[in-house]
């Protein structure tokens, strides 16, 4: 075998198969982390807002 060169053809259908599933894994958690920072953001705002009006004196 050569360097750089693969002769085993199920070899690169693992890896590209490795790779694809990596990638989705990557894609899966980049979304997760969108998710979660808006989820955050809104709950802060929730919390901002829950103080604010304590603050002022509203009731729930």
């Amino acid at each position: 075998m050569e360097v750089g060169r693969l002769d085993h053809p199920e070899l690169v259908t693992v890896v590209d198969l490795a790779l694809g599933v990596l990638g989705e894994v990557g894609e899966a958690a980049a979304v997760a982390s969108v998710e979660h920072r808006e989820l955050v953001r809104r709950q802060r705002a929730g919390e901002e807002g829950d103080v604010a009006a304590f603050q002022s004196g509203a009731r729930p």
